[in-house]
Formats: structure tokens, sequence, C-alpha cells
């Protein structure tokens, strides 16, 4: 395989991580997901298996974390986020954020908010692990050969500054509503050939979710909510559907906006890239999270195989935002 070749599929390969277990608006979709947060601060963790067929690792990881602030008279959040995506042996993608928001509660039920993300990514490459076809003669494979290609292209880095702009809506009463819209500036190729082959390609975000009781006869047996989330970016468009039944169970508080009780959830989403993923979820009284969900079936490339897991903890204890909604 020549450097043409690690192009080309570079090319293909060089989109922006979609994590598949997102709940609610993800904060690693858009810096404005943080609005209308309850817990004083969290921390998320990620982490997606891919081509799980595969020895060398396709994986993503991912962090984020927020803590909420005022702004003068604004409430606001503040946060961190990184991702790590591996594409393969020797080809990877790293970005690093710092991501503010603020937001404007209008009534009781409707909360708006806008956000920003700064800070820089990078693409980086090491193919001197890799065989090629000059490599392979008529007495077989000979790892000593000189592969054929020019040795200062088989290793580098591209960098460039990575930020996002987003604005998101709240909307709670009987039915929680949420909608949010997100702009990120990204890096479509690789370049291993020509840096001149590097493309800027924005990555355009849009998501909601609907969260509604689920009850019989006068008694309340659980949480239905049904979500979507649509990128795009470049020649790639990602769509994403879901569903998940909640159910709560143990102490309740009717103080605050998310019930100090156990909670445990299961559903279903699907991606056209052809994943079909069922997720299991736990959510315990002290603020830890649990989210699991692998796939069932694969798309055309593969990439859909694997399993995601997801853990998080906000804390239960302390401020709680918005407490009486």
């Amino acid at each position: 395989m020549g450097l043409a070749s690690m192009a080309a599929i570079s090319g293909a390969l060089a989109q922006d991580a979609i994590l598949p277990l997102s709940q609610g608006q993800s904060q690693l979709d858009n810096p404005a997901a943080m609005v209308a947060a309850s817990e004083d601060w969290e921390v998320q963790m990620q982490h997606a298996a891919r081509w799980a067929n595969v020895n060398t690792g396709f994986n993503t990881q991912a962090m984020t974390a927020r803590k909420s602030l005022r702004w003068g008279d604004m409430p606001g959040q503040i946060g961190l986020r990184f991702v790590e995506d591996r594409l393969g042996p020797g080809l990877s993608h790293r970005a690093y954020g710092v991501q503010a928001s603020v937001e404007q509660k209008l009534g009781r039920a409707l909360i708006v908010g806008a956000g920003v993300q700064l800070g820089l990514a990078e693409w980086s490459w090491d193919l001197t692990g890799l065989s090629w076809g000059q490599q392979y003669g008529p007495g077989g494979f000979d790892p000593g050969a000189s592969t054929g290609e020019d040795a200062e292209l088989l290793r580098g880095a591209s960098r460039y500054a990575d930020w996002a702009l987003g604005v998101a809506v709240d909307f709670s009463g009987t039915v929680n509503l949420r909608g949010d819209l997100a702009l990120h500036h990204g890096r479509q190729n690789v370049g291993l050939i020509d840096t001149r082959a590097d493309s800027l390609a924005f990555r355009f975000h849009a998501g909601s979710s609907l969260e509604a009781p689920l009850e019989l006869g006068s008694s309340q047996i659980g949480t239905l909510r049904i979500w979507q989330r649509s990128d795009l970016q470049g020649g790639e468009q990602l769509l994403e559907l879901g569903a998940e039944i909640r159910h709560r169970f143990g102490h309740n508080s009717q103080y605050t906006r998310h019930s100090r009780s156990n909670e445990i959830g299961i559903g279903l989403a699907y991606q056209n890239s052809g994943a079909l993923r069922p997720i299991f979820s736990w959510r315990g009284a002290g603020g830890w999270s649990a989210r699991l969900g692998p796939a069932l079936s694969t798309g055309p490339s593969g990439a859909s195989q694997g399993w995601a897991i997801a853990m998080g903890f906000a804390p239960t204890y302390g401020l709680l935002r918005y407490p009486t909604r």
C-alpha cells in the first residue's frame, strides 16, 4: 500500500468523532449543551471501539467536565473537552478545548443559552510500523527492505485551531423538550502527500429530544425519552434516532428536578452508518451513571461493529441548579 492509497483512506475517515452514547444534549457536540444542567458540576467519560474484529485499535476516547458559575448577573457554565480518535495503526486525531456558556431563564419553564469552544486539534501519523508493497519480493516479505516511500512523509502531524459555536433551548413542563444547533470548525483531510490537500470542513450539528412521563392509571411507571442527532461534515452525514424507557426506584425527592433515586433504562438507537445499538443505562442515587451500547449490525464499511461505554459522575449533594423546576 502506498501513500496515495493511505491519503485516499484518510480522506474518507477524517471526520470529527461522533460518539454513540449521548444522553440529552452532548457537550461533545455542542458547547451550549451545558445549558439548564441541574447539578453544580459533572464529569463524563466515553469509550467506543469500532471494527471489533480487527486486532489493532480503532477506537475513540472522550472526556468532558463542567462547572456552574455566574458571569456577572448571568448564570453560566465553564467546561473542558478532550477527544482522542484512533483510526487504525499509526493514524490518530486529538482535540482539546475549553468551553463557556451563558444562559437566561425566560419564565418558569424556558431556558435559552449560547456557548463557545476554543481549542487545538492535531492529526498525527506514524506509518513506519506498517508493511509496504515494495517490501514484498520473490523471497516473501522483508521488513528490512526499503518501503519505496519518502521517509519524511511516513511520520508527521497537522495542527489547527479547533472552535465551535452553539445555541440551545430547554423547556421543562409535563413534557421536557430540548433542542440545540452548533457549528464546528474542523479539518477533513490529513494530507499525507501534500499539505495543500488539507481542507477545512465545517461540521453542522443539530439535535433534539423529548422526554415525557409513562403512566399506568394514576401512577407514573417510568419516563420515555426519544431523540435525534444529525451531523453534516464534508461529504459525510450522520443521522441518529433513538428511544429509551427509564424507571426510577428508591428514595424520590420532590424538591429537585432530578430525583435523588436509582434509575435504570433500556433503549435502542439507530445510526445511518448501519449500527443498531441497544442501550442499557443506570444512574445511582449518589450521582454515578453508566451506559453500555453494543452494536448489533454493521454498515457497508463495518465501521459500526464494536461496543461503547460511558461513565459519569454528577453529585446529588450540594448546590442543585433550578431546584424548583
